[in-house]
């Protein structure tokens, strides 16, 4: 049965593995102890209205009980132990000037399982339950002794267990707030990183755009002049060329239009060459002069590439980069960039700072790691980033040169490479420097 069908309202309130363990010992430790004394104080304290052999030890037991009970199910052991206030009706002190209608080992009990009501149960529940035992009580108090008003024991009683009330509930409520705080906070880190997330491709679309438009403009270009710069086009090659023309001219303005919804509103529309490996160097350079000192590899490298692994391998570089400047300034750095198997290869590392070392991933405007791990998945590659076993931090992309390979998978998921760690990765990459 859930809580919510036993009406438990603890919100989250939960004792678990050693906790529970060791509040069930201090328990039935607990329990035993008032069970002992309970049975003492009704040979010695107290008589009993046809004594029976036994009963006060079992009636002990019955009032000390609860205790164990208000572990698991508070409002049971409340409602085992209050019904006991009425079956002492029999038990009656043995000096007349006794104020306690209750064995005391009995009072202590009903404070705990108050306490535990107070912590499991919400006030609809908790408060009811006070002014019940409360009322059980005084009445108690006058059945015993009518002719004496209740005494400052049976006050101290009722104000304890208002002390038990309130000290459960404030408990309680400052864990409800807590848990909706925890869930609201992991509520907005997702959101912020879906959102992240979204803008980052929005970004990747609009790069992809200019990508994608310029070659969709020679393709009109192309078709459009081709009857004047070929000769001896009969009529059908014409028309086949108007309709490439055509067609992709359309597409061109499909783009343009899907262009001003991706495109955040008050930004300039002008479009500008997209970077490639060819900018690397002076990004490296602009770096060096942030006072961060980089050393850059260029191994073989195609003189054709497709413009997306490019752009991408400078994006990866880029973010890195930053991300060196931003979080262990001043650090050693090397960037490698190599072709090898149809593949380009991109390697960042940096050494240990010798400050104490920012986050990697910050709450600020910046992307991050979120912007290279969806780059590198939309061009079909492999992305590792993490801190290396000797220090500092490592990012190592692998993305496919052939044009036909980029986007027929999705890749593995980011941070992840076929279960390879970056340590391994990064001692892999050292063959290209």
């Amino acid at each position: 049965m859930t809580d919510e069908a036993r009406g438990d309202d603890s919100g989250g309130l939960r004792a678990t593995g050693w906790l529970r363990v060791a509040l069930l010992v201090g328990a039935v430790a607990l329990t035993a102890i008032l069970a002992s004394s309970g049975a003492v104080f009704t040979s010695t304290n107290y008589r009993v209205v046809g004594y029976t052999a036994g009963f006060g030890t079992l009636f002990a037991f019955w009032q000390a009980a609860p205790v164990v009970i208000a572990i698991f199910r508070p409002l049971l052991a409340w409602c085992v132990l209050v019904p006991s206030f009425v079956v002492s009706l029999v038990v009656r002190p043995i000096d007349p000037s006794e104020p306690w209608p209750l064995l005391p080992t009995a009072l202590i009990a009903y404070l705990v399982v108050q306490l535990a009501v107070s912590l499991r149960r919400s006030l609809l529940v908790a408060v009811p339950a006070w002014l019940l035992a409360s009322a059980a009580l005084v009445t108690l108090a006058v059945r015993h002794q009518p002719r004496v008003a209740p005494g400052p024991d049976i006050t101290l009683f009722v104000l304890l267990s208002a002390l038990m009330l309130v000290a459960g509930t404030s408990i309680r409520l400052v864990s409800q707030a807590r848990n909706r705080l925890a869930e609201e906070e992991h509520l907005t880190a997702e959101e912020r990183h879906r959102r992240r997330l979204l803008e980052e491709r929005a970004r990747i679309a609009r790069e992809m755009h200019d990508i994608v438009a310029h070659h969709m403009s020679m393709i009109v270009v192309q078709a459009s002049t081709a009857e004047y710069r070929l000769e001896g086009l009969n009529a059908a090659a014409k028309e086949e060329f108007t309709s490439i023309s055509e067609t992709a001219r359309e597409s061109l303005t499909e783009m343009r239009r899907l262009l001003k919804v991706l495109r955040e509103e008050g930004t300039d529309p002008q479009r500008v060459p997209q970077p490639g490996l060819e900018r690397i160097p002076s990004l490296v350079e602009s770096t060096e002069r942030a006072g961060t000192p980089v050393r850059l590899h260029l191994g073989q490298v195609p003189d054709r590439i497709p413009e997306l692994i490019g752009l991408t391998a400078y994006r990866v570089v880029q973010e890195s980069l930053s991300n060196v400047v931003r979080h262990a300034s001043g650090a050693p750095t090397e960037v490698t960039v190599s072709a090898e198997d149809a593949r380009l290869t991109v390697r960042i590392v940096n050494d240990a700072p010798k400050g104490k070392p920012a986050p990697v991933e910050s709450t600020g405007a910046g992307h991050g790691l979120v912007g290279m791990r969806e780059r590198v998945r939309l061009a079909a590659g492999e992305l590792v980033a993490g801190p290396r076993p000797e220090g500092g931090f490592g990012v190592w992309a692998s993305l496919p040169l052939a044009p036909a390979s980029a986007g027929q998978s999705d890749g593995p998921s980011a941070g992840q490479t076929n279960g390879r760690s970056v340590g391994q990765l990064d001692g892999r990459s050292k063959g290209h420097a």
